[in-house]
């Protein structure tokens, strides 16, 4: 979903002195790959097609690289939802237009992991024998995530440049499930420059990241920021040691970074934001940790988790924090005495998201009255996806031939974390009307369009607002 160049857009990019053309001038491009694993059972398979130019003209082509960097878990920390992850970063050639698949783990394709493209046809874009892509080869068991993008020298590359698909692969079981890159529409700072490895909420394209507002507000106002939007799931009987359920549910989370930059607000005297990190780095960070819960959340009752396919609700929230990825099974999402209620037929939650800790370090700044802020590595953010299955066929009182499994990327809203209230009741915890907050570029530059509803969970507003603020009025 894009948004159309609305009256209340075109007002903000011109409070803040750019053209949509500036915005959509040549930017780098890079793609994420929330998850991938690799062991003795099962492997991904990665392509990556590079719609790039080299150096901007046909007649002047030049070798060109991507740059593949690779965070993960392995051995006994796969399973280890606290542990940090384990980083490397290789490049590998490529070409205009090129196409490349290739079996992360080295057990499908060529002596280099590269699938259906023998040395005869490589022409354009030659795989050197020194250079394989099977990266993960040899790191079994792991599960991580990858970004592959094209900022290096002498690429010309430009935004979406970049497209990827993948394939995990339960080559034991007889078993594949897969999804498209996300990537990311383009992010500046303040001055215009390119945050680079920006996956955060604020640029999503399809509601890839499950989010909260990122605001502290003032001085420790609200220092983890917000709890995420609510996305609701179905829970099929679950199989686990107590139940009778025969589908395995599990939610593989990767945290997601905020951008460099905090919100801004002219009626918060004395905060002034900062960068917590090199804008270079965004999401290529070992150990960015969030909290996944499960939640009734309609019911307005604190811990109740989920509901009985009878509409009853169940309390009993197990929430569990995340470093950088981690697999999570429904069962450990749920306590003890819940699992027993819901466990056999299942029901419906929704997932939501938290920081589990400050967002931000504050420190007054000496001989005046702003306040530095830098970010931690909490972030109340991440990519959720859901996986079922059963490596026997088993559901319910039928037997398939084989394992199955179903993939969901759960998604929610566009940019749902950035909240503009009415100017009226601006303040730490609302962000500030268009109108009022000249001064609050991060709100402004976003454009975005999002109001509550009386659950104070954020809503979308369509392409067609016209407008100066966002009432929040009931």
């Amino acid at each position: 979903m894009k948004f159309k160049v609305t009256k209340i857009a075109t007002a903000v990019a011109a409070g803040l002195g750019v053209s949509f053309a500036g915005m959509n001038a040549a930017q780098a491009d890079a793609l994420l790959f929330p998850y991938f694993a690799v062991s003795d059972t099962v492997t991904t398979l990665f392509t990556t097609i590079n719609l790039a130019d080299q150096d901007g003209t046909a007649s002047n082509v030049r070798p060109q690289t991507l740059h593949y960097r690779w965070y993960y878990k392995r051995g006994a920390n796969a399973e280890n939802l606290g542990a940090a992850c384990e980083e490397f970063d290789v490049r590998r050639n490529t070409s205009p237009f090129d196409v490349v698949t290739f079996d992360a783990s080295g057990k499908y394709g060529d002596a280099q992991g590269v699938i259906a493209e023998p040395k005869e046809r490589q022409q354009k874009a030659v795989y050197p024998a020194g250079q394989s892509f099977a990266m993960m080869k040899g790191l079994t068991p792991a599960r991580g995530w990858l970004v592959v993008d094209n900022y290096d020298s002498p690429n010309a590359p430009f935004e979406g440049s970049l497209f990827g698909e993948v394939m995990v692969v339960d080559f034991a079981g007889g078993a594949v499930w897969g999804y498209s890159a996300y990537n990311a529409a383009p992010n500046t700072d303040l001055n215009g420059v390119l945050l680079r490895y920006d996956f955060s909420d604020r640029n999503e394209n399809a509601g890839e990241v499950i989010a909260g507002d990122p605001f502290t507000g003032a001085v420790n106002a609200r220092p983890n920021g917000s709890v995420s939007v609510p996305v609701t799931t179905a829970i099929l009987p679950i199989a686990s040691a107590s139940t009778a359920g025969t589908v395995t549910t599990r939610f593989f989370v990767t945290p997601i970074a905020h951008n460099a930059v905090f919100h801004r607000d002219v009626a918060v005297p004395g905060f002034l934001s900062s960068v917590g990190y090199a804008p270079n780095v965004g999401q290529l960070q070992p150990n960015l940790s969030t909290t996944i819960s499960l939640s009734a959340v309609y019911t307005n009752t604190p811990n109740d988790v989920m509901y009985d396919r009878d509409e009853n609700p169940v309390s009993g929230q197990s929430p569990k924090t995340v470093v950088c990825i981690g697999a999570v099974n429904v069962q450990d999402l749920l306590s003890a005495g819940a699992l027993r209620e819901v466990g056999d037929f299942g029901g419906w939650s929704d997932v939501v998201v938290q920081s589990p800790g400050a967002l931000a370090t504050f420190a007054a700044i000496p001989g005046g009255t702003t306040v530095a802020a830098t970010r931690t590595t909490n972030v109340n953010q991440a990519i959720v996806q859901k996986l079922e299955y059963n490596i026997s066929g088993q559901f319910n009182d039928a037997t398939f031939p084989g394992a199955f499994n179903s993939a969901l990327w759960l998604r929610a809203g566009i940019r749902e974390s950035v909240r503009l209230a009415n100017t009226a009741t601006a303040g730490p915890n609302t962000g500030r009307s268009l109108a009022a907050s000249t001064n609050s570029a991060v709100n402004l530059r976003a454009f975005i369009r999002s109001a509550f509803d009386t659950r104070n969970n954020p809503v979308d507003v369509g392409d067609g607002f016209v407008g100066s603020s966002i009432s929040t009025a009931n």
